[in-house]
């Protein structure tokens, strides 16, 4: 007598493994985004696609390559998209609205090879709010999620720690030296970028540097946190200290005042939330004030060992400013 074999449920085209095979392309989208698109929609169609594998390595890749990417991740989401149960939230419409709103300013913009490719990029913002909203990624899934974006973030702050010990510098004395004479209508936001004294990374803005740490460093400390448990006491002090230590000094040289003050921020609503005496509370309320001071009043323009920086050239003159 043959036993009735057990039927199990369906897991969709990709398999039982879906969940993160989508984890991998969602991480590997936000990562790259991080690494190669950090530029302005506006200035996409300055970029010019690799040709050999430095570029592909070093050079930004037009904003095309990331809509391939994003292709995949929306195909894949379409796919494996679940129903979502009760009621809908009213701000499930918010960004629909929004984005209906932009259509509508493109409409009546007095650029639109401009507003065109911003609304464009709009578009893919709110089509991943929907994607992630019918792929929700749990435990293992959203683990493998983060980890991926945190291995591009790791290149990030890597790129930053080179500009802030010579490689920016380097960079605004070559590109005044040999690009800038060829140059016949320089932008000037290109211009005011390769004078500054403040890390940039890959995303183009100090700014949007110091956004992109405070962005993401939280849910990285979050999966640390929940990792602690099955790494050794060591490894997880390692850990920690490679990640949050050098994030926390790019978002120190970018020269953010007020992502600065965000980040004290952040840690002092998370010191709140431990089981610590009131005194130890005071102390690291006023360590974390004294910190909040000195970044306002630091002078922005000092190097690591604390000499001024060397200034960018005058365009004009090619004498330091």
């Amino acid at each position: 007598m043959h036993q009735k074999q057990r039927q199990t449920p369906s897991t969709g085209v990709f398999g039982p493994r879906k969940d993160l095979v989508f984890a991998v392309l969602a991480g590997t989208l936000f990562g790259v985004a991080l690494l190669k698109f950090g530029n302005p929609t506006i200035f996409d169609k300055m970029i010019a696609g690799p040709v050999d594998t430095l570029e592909w390595l070093i050079q930004p890749w037009p904003l095309s390559y990331g809509y391939t990417i994003f292709g995949c991740v929306l195909v894949f989401g379409i796919v494996n998209a679940r129903r979502q149960t009760g009621k809908t939230p009213g701000f499930f419409w918010f960004p629909l609205l929004w984005i209906v709103w932009q259509g509508l300013a493109t409409y009546q913009s007095h650029d639109r090879s401009q507003s065109i490719p911003t609304l464009w990029h709009f578009i893919v913002c709110v089509l991943l709010f929907y994607i992630g909203w019918h792929n929700p990624m749990r435990n293992r899934s959203f683990l493998v999620f983060v980890t991926v974006i945190c291995l591009f973030f790791i290149a990030v702050v890597h790129i930053g720690f080179d500009q802030h010990f010579g490689g920016l510098a380097e960079t605004s004395r070559r590109f005044f030296l040999y690009i800038y004479p060829q140059m016949q209508h320089p932008a000037p936001e290109l211009i005011k970028k390769m004078k500054t004294t403040r890390i940039f990374s890959t995303l183009f803005y100090p700014n949007t540097l110091a956004a992109a740490v405070l962005f993401y460093l939280p849910m990285f400390v979050g999966v640390l946190l929940h990792l602690r448990g099955l790494l050794r006491p060591s490894i997880f002090i390692g850990l920690s200290l490679l990640l949050i230590g050098p994030a926390c000094a790019c978002l120190v040289w970018s020269g953010s005042k007020a992502g600065w003050l965000v980040l004290l921020l952040l840690v002092l609503i998370a010191v709140f939330h431990f089981e610590i005496s009131l005194r130890s509370k005071a102390l690291v309320l006023a360590f974390l004030a004294s910190q909040g001071s000195a970044g306002f009043t630091s002078n922005t323009n000092r190097s690591s060992t604390g000499e001024p920086r060397a200034r960018a050239p005058d365009w004009n003159t090619g004498k330091p400013l």
